[in-house]
């Protein structure tokens, strides 16, 4: 059987946190290792329904751009993306100046 090749993954945590973590993995016994890696595995596994429903949804920008093709049609759009962004800003800076 082929070894799984591990990939290393460093977080920073704040002083409090990291003695959170540590008693945490204390209590069940366990190194902080594999108490990170239950509770990732555990999260991943709450997660992966939603991760199903956004597969084959633009997440980089080649699928992105494609995604943008398909949507216009081949049409050119008569500005730039920061010229739209910038529009919509002023709008939106006209928007909340009546709240």
């Amino acid at each position: 059987m082929a070894a799984i090749r591990k990939e290393q993954l460093t977080i920073d945590l704040d002083a409090e946190t990291k003695a959170r973590l540590l008693a945490a993995a204390e209590v069940k016994g366990v190194d902080v290792g594999s108490y990170c890696l239950d509770v990732l595995e555990r999260e991943v596994m709450k997660d992966e329904p939603q991760a199903e429903e956004q597969a084959g949804k633009p997440y980089d920008f080649d699928s992105l751009f494609a995604f943008c093709d398909e949507l216009l049609g081949g049409r050119k759009l008569s500005k730039t993306g920061l010229e739209y962004l910038d529009d919509a800003r002023a709008i939106r800076a006209e928007q909340m100046k009546e709240w």
